[in-house]
């Protein structure tokens, strides 16, 4: 009983088994033709397919590969001892359609003029190049062409100075060497970033201005005159400070019509005195400044 429900059990895990999706004809075809492949190996061992005769297998792979794949089908040309629904012979006669358009001298030019990008990480770039590679039939040279190119065609010159250094460079040395480097620059960008907010941050608590001389406080200053009859000689009564008490300071008297000797009180003018001048004594003094008119 055991045995009649095995079929059973093998049609019940099969149907739970994603099927691989349709081979794409669009973009590189060869890269798509080994996408699909790879996802129908893996399918058939997951679903026991490759279990099944070759021609069940070639029937499932043929429902499968899709509308274009049929059409690619449909145009092959099979010898005399050919079957074309043989699931080897099948297999063999895309993967000779889909890899036998590819140009190997066109794709080993794109791989060796491959350089990284200016925003794209090593890790990116590793994977762009190996993919590249596959399409070129390196074959065991594959990690030192790889480890040449990385060389060639990172982007920091820094880096390669540092690739150049190691006489016994092979590839997974170039790649943690590239990958180092990287870290500690992204590493030094974080540094530099909190050290420029601790500077702004202590200078906004200090108060005051990083750079610069502190201008003194204006005072508000201001101007008045009084007239007081003398009977002697005119004398200019001058209030302010020593630095003040020059002729453009101090505001000559109008003489009135009869002539007569008058008073002149004048307080300081609007002159902003230096920092060193305030300080000094704050209250005022008296000078005399004799003027005679004639």
């Amino acid at each position: 009983m055991a045995e009649n429900q095995q079929p059973v059990l093998q049609k019940h895990f099969t149907a739970n088994v994603p099927v691989p999706s349709k081979l794409c004809m669009e973009g590189s075809l060869t890269q798509n033709w080994k996408k699909f492949h790879r996802q129908w190996e893996n399918y058939e061992v997951a679903s026991r397919l490759n279990k099944e005769d070759a021609e069940y297998r070639c029937a499932v792979l043929l429902a499968c590969i899709g509308e274009e794949g049929m059409e690619v089908y449909d145009g092959m040309q099979f010898n005399g001892g050919e079957n074309k629904k043989d699931i080897n012979v099948v297999l063999q006669k895309f993967q000779d359609f889909c890899v036998g358009s590819t140009h190997e001298a066109f794709e080993t030019y794109k791989f060796h003029t491959r350089n990284q990008d200016s925003s794209e990480s090593i890790e990116a770039y590793v994977a762009a190049l190996r993919k590249l590679a596959k399409n070129c039939n390196f074959g065991e040279m594959e990690d030192r062409m790889l480890r040449d190119r990385i060389v060639v065609g990172v982007k920091s010159d820094v880096a390669r100075e540092k690739l150049l250094e190691d006489s016994t460079l092979n590839f997974k040395k170039a790649v943690d060497v590239c990958r180092a480097y990287e870290t500690s620059q992204q590493q030094l960008q974080v540094m530099s970033k909190d050290a420029s907010v601790d500077r702004f941050t202590s200078s906004n608590k200090s108060g005051s201005r990083p750079t610069g001389k502190q201008r003194p406080h204006k005072s508000k200053s201001f101007q008045y005159t009084q007239t007081l009859p003398v009977p002697d000689s005119p004398i200019a009564l001058v209030v302010g400070e020593p630095h003040l008490t020059t002729k453009k300071h101090v505001q000559p008297r109008t003489p009135s019509a009869t002539n007569a000797p008058r008073w002149v009180i004048m307080r300081r003018s609007a002159v902003h005195p230096t920092s060193k001048q305030w300080k000094r004594k704050k209250e005022l003094k008296l000078i005399w400044v004799l003027w005679l008119v004639k």
